[in-house]
């Protein structure tokens, strides 16, 4: 695609977290590496050869329990039990849950010891559809031993990530009360001071952006939710706009991408879009564009971590993470306020922090490549309202 495709390494199978920190589970002395990845469905048995090799799989000594009905694709309760002394000459080395409905079919692996003592575990797995579920267990003395379950997923976990959803809606309600609250909103400081900003007259000409557009409440509404846009045949981000109308109009020099300035005008006019919808269009203008944003998105392996946008933002949204929920990624909200911050910052400053978490060559301010992901996560996020300027933890 570019000079960064080559930061994207090419190995499907690698675990979600590698390089962010291992996620594990501890439990009855089981050690767990979870692997939600997706991948296709027809690969089930390519992932239990892989683990058995050429070795026969025997019927019995395990018990798999899983509900044979769920509501919640995303959190189903699995247990699974192996018949095994757990001594030194005969224990359980590993179990092996094979989910044959999943886009990535070996999602968990627990490695055991004979001081684990039982060979009993318990945990949620995510499942894509309703399916039959598999449990090898991998002896000391090279045999493999299976049994299995059907579940009926009445709402399965893609169908619920195909649910929009603002991260608002998982923020506290504190949270929540500091983003409504225009008194207790910090990022209302920036919109202040952008008022003012819009009345200033730069340039030789001495012009002011209320020169060209008078009243921004009625001249900027709804201009936010359309952006990223074709504009003279190129892709222009609200940023790359003001700065454009900066250039030509007021012969000003650009703001820099962060810029306190940049910020204010931002966040003054995506603020006059709020509570509307967003109305990004994919259409022949802007179609090889938005492409190109949606192949950089969905990468399978991006940066030395091998997780892509998609991976994190698409498959596992609703999972948690250190503690916290993933959220799906629109960025209806921005210019954000970010408590980790203790600042305001652009959808570019988030998607570089998201970069540089997977070890990712970062692309630049206003380069071509950032203004192509804009656009396709503004257009995947086509229906949500504006929130801007938003509160984030």
């Amino acid at each position: 695609m570019n000079k960064h495709t080559n930061h994207f390494i090419s190995n499907s199978r690698r675990i979600f977290l590698a390089g962010l920190g291992k996620l594990s589970l501890l439990t009855a002395g089981a050690w767990f590496t979870p692997q939600f990845a997706f991948a296709k469905k027809e690969d089930a048995s390519d992932a239990t050869q892989k683990i058995t090799g050429n070795a026969p799989i025997k019927d019995g000594r395990v018990k798999l329990v899983i509900p044979p009905l769920v509501e919640n694709g995303n959190l189903v309760v699995l247990k699974v039990s192996v018949d095994s002394p757990m001594t030194a000459n005969d224990y359980v080395k590993a179990i092996h849950v094979i989910a044959e409905g999943n886009p990535l079919p070996n999602i968990f692996t627990a490695y055991l010891t004979p001081r684990s003592g039982t060979a009993n575990i318990t945990t949620r797995v995510r499942l894509a559809d309703s399916q039959t579920v598999w449990a090898i267990a991998q002896m000391s003395d090279g045999s493999f031993w299976s049994g299995s379950a059907e579940t009926l997923v009445t709402l399965s976990a893609e169908a619920q990530t195909k649910q929009k959803q603002s991260s608002y809606e998982l923020m506290s309600s504190e949270n929540k009360a500091m983003q409504d609250d225009a008194s207790l909103n910090p990022a209302m400081f920036w919109v202040t001071d952008g008022q003012a900003l819009w009345q200033e007259k730069l340039g030789p000409k001495n012009t002011a952006c209320a020169s060209c557009h008078g009243d921004v409440k009625q001249s900027m509404r709804g201009v936010a939710a359309q952006f990223p846009k074709m504009i003279k045949g190129k892709l222009q981000t609200l940023e790359g706009q003001i700065n454009a109308c900066r250039m030509n109009t007021q012969k000003a020099p650009q703001l820099a991408y962060e810029s306190k300035e940049l910020l204010l005008l931002t966040a003054l006019i995506a603020m006059q879009s709020k509570g509307m919808q967003i109305t990004v269009q994919k259409n022949t203008a802007n179609a090889a564009q938005m492409n190109q944003g949606e192949q950089c998105g969905s990468i399978k392996e991006w940066g030395s971590s091998t997780l892509s946008c998609a991976q994190c933002h698409e498959d596992r949204a609703g999972l948690k993470l250190g503690g916290s929920v993933i959220p799906q990624g629109h960025p209806n909200a921005y210019p954000i306020y970010r408590l980790e911050w203790q600042t305001l910052g652009s959808v570019q400053r988030r998607l570089r922090n998201c970069m540089s978490g997977v070890r990712a060559q970062q692309f630049d301010y206003g380069s071509s490549e950032m203004a192509q992901l804009e656009l396709f996560l503004m257009w995947r996020a086509k229906g949500l309202l504006m929130e801007s300027p938003g509160v984030r933890p």
